[in-house]
């Protein structure tokens, strides 16, 4: 856009990320296991089962799910954060930065909402990684 890296970092006191997951419909569950790749790609291992999905019915058009669940991060711009934004730091290193310390990221948040039973491994890896090939 032609904005200075210095400027950005300057006007900027968060950055707020969101990605919107179907949410399993609570009338009827099962439990499930996920594809091995699947829990990998997530961050997720078998023991941070049991994992839960909707039946699929008429009632919820035969998906198993029933409405849409967000999946949040927020980070602040800290000193450090404004001088890596201001040097042109790369990716992976503004990423650390921002959610090294008491701040959740996306995967963080998705992690959380599969074992609270909320949403299913598939659901929020087609949201973080696959939903613009899908």
């Amino acid at each position: 856009m032609g904005i200075m890296n210095f400027l950005i970092a300057n006007m900027t006191s968060g950055l707020i990320g969101q990605r919107l997951v179907r949410r399993i419909d609570e009338r009827e569950t099962e439990e499930y296991e996920p594809d091995p790749n699947e829990l990998e790609k997530a961050g997720l291992t078998t023991a941070d089962g049991p994992f839960r999905r909707g039946v699929p019915s008429e009632a919820n058009g035969g998906t198993g799910f029933r409405g849409r669940i967000p999946l949040v991060e927020v980070a602040e711009i800290t000193p450090a954060l404004r001088r890596l934004i201001a040097e042109r730091a790369p990716d992976d290193a503004l990423w650390r930065a921002a959610f090294s310390k008491n701040a959740d990221s996306l995967r963080d948040d998705a992690r959380a909402r599969v074992q609270a039973g909320l949403t299913t491994v598939e659901e929020v890896n087609w949201a973080l990684f696959d939903y613009s090939t899908g």
